[in-house]
């Protein structure tokens, strides 16, 4: 199977059922800037919870989750995600 990001790794756990994980800030990284470059519609709630996990995502990249305030921004974030 093509893992069409280059990152991340691909398993496929029955005949209709594949897992994508992503185990590295720096693979999570490759695939936040694809969807940097392919959400469309800005208006939807998809788009605002990515905005949200990319947030949470720079809070770890940066290293404040290591923060008490930085822990309470991304549980506050992660209750707001649909």
């Amino acid at each position: 199977m093509v893992n069409y990001f280059g990152a991340g790794k691909i398993s496929v756990l029955a005949e209709n059922s594949t897992l994508f994980r992503v185990e590295s800030i720096k693979d999570l990284e490759v695939v936040i800037n694809h969807f940097e470059l392919s959400f469309v519609e800005p208006r939807h709630q998809k788009f605002k919870d990515y905005l949200l996990f990319k947030y949470a995502f720079n809070i770890v990249k940066n290293k404040e989750h290591l923060t008490l305030e930085g822990i309470r921004q991304i549980i506050s974030i992660k209750d707001s995600l649909n």
